[in-house]
């Protein structure tokens, strides 16, 4: 769903990083941009900056939008299924 009105800071950049899978043309309209890629990018490396984020180009969301493999957390369960 499209935004009414141009996203803009934290919002534009969570509505960008969510769609950037799909690419920058779903990332611009979702985001309220329309067609307009030049001021949806120009307008996402502002609100990155803002935050101390240095964006180059769209595609440094799309890969960062995934899951780090090479993060590994600790297994929370139990040893059997008696001691659930």
């Amino acid at each position: 769903m499209a935004a009414p009105a141009p996203l803009r800071g934290s919002e534009l950049i969570d509505c960008a990083k969510a769609n950037a899978g799909l690419g920058m043309a779903v990332a611009c309209t979702r985001s309220g941009y329309g067609r307009d890629e030049a001021l949806f990018l120009s307008e996402l490396r502002k609100a990155c900056g803002a935050i101390g984020i240095d964006l180059t180009s769209f595609d440094q969301l799309a890969s960062d939008s995934g899951a780090n493999p090479a993060i590994e957390g600790a297994v929370v369960a139990p040893e059997s299924q008696d001691e659930l």
